[in-house]
């Protein structure tokens, strides 16, 4: 708390039950603020140069951010804010050395429940790791505490017929982009964190492409995707739903149920995904896939072709070496099955 005694400002807190409270020596509030926050941050630290073990995982949360933050990427960054939104919505009133293996076990098995992988949960410990360890505290929980168990597949692409079954139910559900952004990433690649910050300004409508400017790869981000004449009709399409475009509108902004049962959107947001849609979809129509399926179909139809490893990279961004050779054996089918095509003999072609 700030506040103004006499002339000077003045902060107030509590840490580990210790009320703390001292002037800043100044009439300005923006320095006055800056001093608080300091003398705030370095009181959360313990003699030993870790956090106190007694403060929240919400305070210590906020002490590791803004220690860790200088050198992340925007990639990082958006990932960590992640991470930290799950980790204090469960732990943040409790104290760092009463979170336990059991406490730990529960947040894992409530994170399945709301639909998170195995991967980002296991991420999400990881961050939680690396707060409890500032304090000395991991160590004693490391013994006790397992990750979840990830997919070692890589997906899977799909079938034509279910495409086509996705498509036709994505038309009809109240989300008004998902049909749009289900054609751009089966015709792009783009994996959905891409789809969902795309601006405007990234559309080349002479040349018709588009550029990726965030992704979760120094590979993926600043790449240039082509796009066919199916991605860019439908791209126009969605384009002309709105009106005053501006280089700086998201192209696919959030969406929220309006009065007479209308979408309604905030270009300047982007989307945040469109879980409860896509699961609507697949309930409805059967298909069991994963969005990123949808990028695996992408990237199987290239391999389908005569098209490069080098040429697949470019048009994806990175593509792990499990992917990709995946996506070998793909193309190694493909040309076995050219070559068994002239298993019938000459002789009987000329009859």
């Amino acid at each position: 708390m700030l506040y103004k005694r006499g002339k000077f400002w003045w902060y107030e807190f509590q840490i580990d039950g210790r009320k703390i409270r001292q002037s800043t020596k100044t009439e300005d509030r923006i320095l006055a603020e800056q001093i608080a926050e300091a003398r705030h941050s370095q009181a959360l630290l313990s003699p030993h140069g870790g956090y106190s073990q007694f403060i929240t995982l919400a305070e210590g949360a906020k002490l590791w951010h803004s220690e860790r933050r200088a050198g992340w990427t925007r990639t990082t960054e958006s990932a960590a804010r992640y991470n930290l939104r799950h980790l204090v919505a469960f732990f943040g009133c409790t104290k760092l050395h009463r979170i336990t293996p059991l406490a730990i076990g529960k947040y894992q098995s409530t994170r399945l429940v709301e639909g998170a992988s195995a991967a980002t949960i296991n991420q999400e410990t990881t961050t939680l790791r690396s707060i409890l360890r500032k304090a000395r505290l991991w160590e004693d929980l490391r013994p006790d505490v397992k990750r979840l168990r990830q997919r070692t597949d890589v997906g899977r692409a799909l079938e034509e017929l279910e495409l086509r079954r996705l498509l036709a139910a994505a038309r009809t559900c109240p989300s008004e982009s998902l049909y749009t952004a289900i054609l751009l990433s089966v015709h792009t690649g783009l994996r959905r964190f891409e789809l969902c910050n795309l601006q405007w300004r990234d559309i080349d409508r002479r040349k018709h492409t588009l550029r990726v400017m965030r992704s979760k790869t120094e590979a993926g981000t600043g790449r240039i995707v082509p796009l066919n004449s199916t991605a860019w009709t439908a791209l126009d399409s969605w384009r002309a739903k709105f009106s005053g475009v501006q280089p700086e509108h998201y192209i696919f902004p959030t969406e929220s149920y309006g009065f007479g049962g209308r979408y309604r959107f905030d270009v300047t947001r982007p989307i945040m995904g469109w879980n409860t849609a896509w699961s609507g979809i697949r309930k409805k129509t059967g298909v069991q896939c994963r969005w990123h399926d949808l990028r695996h179909t992408f990237i199987s139809r290239l391999a389908e072709r005569p098209v490069s490893d080098s040429t697949i990279k470019a048009l994806a961004g990175h593509v792990s070496p499990r992917m990709l050779a995946r996506y070998s054996h793909v193309r190694n089918a493909v040309l076995h099955a050219a070559v068994r095509s002239l298993d019938k003999p000459l002789n009987a072609a000329s009859q």
